[in-house]
């Protein structure tokens, strides 16, 4: 089982150096740069910066069955469940 696991380890790409590389999930750290394209998988919880017509599958967090739209701009109110912080993105589970 272990060994499984290790051959569904999520990858991410990220902008590092000015380089972007593809890592395992369980390598990024607060302060990379995490890009997302057209169908990849949310590799961890991530504050959004840039987007462009984002939508995301929040349907496990959330029950919806429409992707949500995402947003950069600041949210000012407080103790938010995950599916009204728009400018968030969430990893949900991988296995």
């Amino acid at each position: 089982m272990r060994a499984l696991k290790q051959l569904m380890v999520p990858k991410a790409k990220v902008l590092r150096e000015n380089r972007e590389k593809e890592i395992s999930s369980g390598e990024l750290v607060p302060g990379d740069i995490v890009l997302l394209t057209s169908g990849a998988k949310v590799p961890a919880d991530l504050r959004l910066s840039h987007t462009l017509e984002l939508k995301i599958d929040e349907s496990m967090l959330t029950g919806e069955s429409l992707p949500a739209e995402k947003v950069t701009k600041p949210i000012k109110e407080k103790n938010l469940s995950p599916g009204d912080q728009r400018n968030m993105a969430f990893m949900g589970r991988w296995w």
